[in-house]
């Protein structure tokens, strides 16, 4: 019987840290002038959360920009998410560039939840004068 209480627990402490929406689900763009995309994040969660964007990506092949890179959203509060990719002037161009983009999750009060983070990753398909493989 406390197996199956742990069990629950388990569930509803991940679940309530990591209720979170991303719309759109992809980065798939040519980004021969530079391109950008915006993502709304949602917290469907009911406690505040604080979310750290980041992009994992070649920095010496791609510039990138992130706004904002760091926010707190109230339940059910939205945020919109801008990035965006360019290929850096100072390197060879190649055809396609993959990276991800990570969001961190942060409960506010990381004692409740003995300090557990969360990380979101999406994949990211930038790509140059051409259109994607996939």
């Amino acid at each position: 019987m406390k197996k199956v209480y742990f069990i629950l627990f388990f569930l509803a402490v991940f679940n309530s840290a990591l209720s979170i929406s991303i719309y759109p689900k992809e980065f798939k763009k040519d980004i021969t002038k530079g391109s950008s995309e915006t993502f709304l994040i949602i917290n469907d969660s009911n406690e505040k959360k604080l979310y750290k964007v980041n992009i994992n990506i070649d920095a010496d092949e791609v510039n990138y920009k992130i706004f904002p890179k760091v926010f707190i959203l109230n339940p059910d509060e939205k945020k919109e998410v801008k990035i965006f990719l360019k290929p850096s002037s100072n390197t060879e161009i190649k055809n396609i560039y993959s990276g991800v983009l990570s969001i961190e999750t942060i409960p506010i009060n990381l004692t409740k939840y003995n300090n557990l983070k969360f990380n979101i990753h999406m994949d990211i398909l930038a790509y140059v004068n051409k259109k994607p493989l996939i």
